[in-house]
């Protein structure tokens, strides 16, 4: 998967989350599925959170830039 998919996978799972299901419980499976994701793309799953990898840094900065409330086209990052 491009890492631009893998931004926009990120950045709008919690979006949606927050739109749609602000259960604890849809919070989990937010998390849930990223850390899946995240599984598929690094060898190893708990490093993305410090990789050099291109599918990492994508899904980190998909994360940040919710929480930093950054939205609209990701041409620029």
């Amino acid at each position: 998967m491009t890492p631009r998919k893998l931004y926009y996978i990120a950045r709008n799972k919690f979006l949606l989350w927050e739109k749609h299901d602000r259960s604890p419980i849809g919070l989990f499976r937010v998390i849930r599925d990223l850390y899946w994701q995240a599984a598929k793309e690094s060898a190893a799953p708990l490093l993305w959170l410090v990789s050099g990898q291109q599918g990492a840094k994508s899904i980190r900065a998909g994360v940040f830039d919710y929480f930093r409330r950054r939205f609209g086209a990701a041409s620029n990052r």
